[in-house]
């Protein structure tokens, strides 16, 4: 979700929060990727660390290396060109998988929180296979009912794992993004509108749960804001929501919360839901 956008359109339940702030989502990439700052949040570290970048992993070695250039603008104007010839030469056309645990060369806050739980977590542990992005394996409607349904899943997930003895929980909802990729890109903003008071409705049932649940700590982050249609991933307008004062004054970079949130759970009575 996008911090100005959030603003414009009078999202309370995110807005009203003790602190909602924007962050430092730079990780000297020249593009702003999901999977590339998700991997920065759980690890504290950047892709030159953690070893995550761009969308998804090559199966081949050579092609993974060949594309870790991606974070260059002139090597992704390429991107279309580079796919063709990998699809004529055979022992590069092994294909794509999502990151996950596997690829990140760095320990996470999953591995360092006693009691902990990722649910659907970019470069960490994805909750399914396909992709509902580029190029879509559905028609627009039934993308957006495909969309609906996975939403839901992980919202049951969360509220029954806040229910457990968890330290740690966090849910990743990938549904702003394929909303504005899907409708705002083409002038679409109705439903971008009604997306982002669905999420704060949402926001607003996670934070109750939680704190009946006793999570000392609710904290909201969006990875970066609207598409950047001219150079190709998002913008910079990242937030962060959070029921207490976390970083005082400072702007915190993505990679402060992986702290933060060890320091936070590192105490016997504080507990956080992500």
């Amino acid at each position: 979700m996008d911090y100005k956008l959030i603003q414009k359109l009078g999202v309370k339940s995110l807005t009203d929060m003790e602190k909602f702030e924007s962050y430092n989502n730079s990780t000297g990439m020249t593009t702003i990727i999901t999977n590339e700052l998700w991997a920065s949040f759980i690890t504290g570290k950047t892709w030159r660390e953690h070893g995550i970048i761009s969308k998804n992993r090559p199966e081949s070695e050579l092609l993974f290396k060949v594309e870790k250039l991606n974070r260059f603008w002139w090597w992704r104007k390429f991107q279309g060109i580079r796919h063709k010839i990998y699809g004529w030469i055979p022992f590069l056309s092994s294909g794509n998988r999502k990151y996950t645990r596997q690829d990140l060369k760095s320990r996470t806050m999953f591995e360092q929180v006693h009691s902990s739980k990722a649910i659907d977590v970019r470069s960490y542990n994805v909750g399914y296979n396909y992709d509902l992005m580029t190029p879509l394996e559905f028609d627009l409607s039934l993308a957006v009912e495909e969309l609906d349904r996975l939403t839901n899943w992980k919202k049951q997930e969360l509220f029954d794992s806040m229910g457990k003895d968890h330290d740690l929980v966090m849910a990743h909802f990938h549904k702003p993004d394929h909303i504005h990729h899907w409708f705002w890109e083409v002038g679409k903003m109705d439903k971008v509108e009604e997306t982002y008071h669905e999420m704060d409705e949402m926001a607003a049932e996670i934070k109750e749960k939680a704190e009946k649940e006793g999570f000392d700590t609710v904290l909201f982050v969006s990875d970066h804001g609207l598409p950047d249609v001219e150079n190709g991933g998002h913008n910079e307008n990242a937030f962060y929501s959070c029921n207490k004062e976390l970083f005082g004054d400072k702007t915190p970079h993505i990679t402060d919360f992986h702290d933060k949130i060890l320091e936070l759970t590192g105490s016997e009575t504080s507990d956080i839901d992500v």
